[in-house]
């Protein structure tokens, strides 16, 4: 349910149609904004928690009328890899060693975060709190009576693949965890 949308107008090296602020994927709830605001309207006044995931991203999100949880990828393709193989794939995209490497120089978390913020025409109603496209992980969510607490444990993507059962000692030196806590409303 989170506005996945990037600001991409100041990427030199795309073509003048690319360079503008744009929406990820919208298959999700993007493409259907209508349906998202019903839906959030029928969460208003409820403390309603969402629990998404399978975009291959990481996401604390406060739509106002909910809260957004998106896990991680844990195996598969993150999003920045998946966006990799989308320039790569492209027939379009002429020079796509120089957009591949201003992918790699660009902190797309912050940019998602900044378009979700000012992009004009764009959905900023949702409040996006983390962002991360890039790492591996899985969330542990507690839920309270005051407060729920979210722990996102992210790894870099070059891990998601090896067999780590001899490294186990390893682990908290490869695992990022965030805590995040939401308050319980009325």
């Amino acid at each position: 349910m989170t506005p996945m949308t990037v600001d991409l107008s100041d990427m030199d090296v795309l073509p003048d149609a690319f360079r503008q602020p744009i929406y990820i994927n919208l298959d999700q709830f993007d493409g259907f904004p209508s349906a998202r605001a019903a839906l959030m309207e029928t969460f208003r006044g409820h403390n309603a928690l969402v629990l998404s995931g399978d975009i291959h991203a990481a996401f604390i999100t406060d739509h106002g009328a909910a809260r957004e949880i998106t896990g991680p990828a844990v195996s598969s393709d993150t999003a920045r890899e998946m966006l990799h193989a989308l320039v790569a794939t492209n027939p379009a995209l002429e020079n796509k060693e120089a957009i591949l490497k201003a992918l790699d120089d660009m902190d797309i978390d912050a940019k998602i975060i900044a378009c979700n913020r000012n992009c004009v025409g764009m959905d900023t109603s949702a409040v996006i709190h983390h962002a991360d496209v890039e790492h591996h992980g899985y969330t542990m969510i507690e839920l309270e009576a005051e407060h729920t607490m979210v722990t996102l444990h992210t790894f870099p993507f070059r891990y998601a693949t090896q067999n780590l059962y001899e490294k186990i000692s390893e682990l908290d030196r490869l695992v990022i965890s965030k805590k995040f806590v939401f308050e319980r409303e009325g």
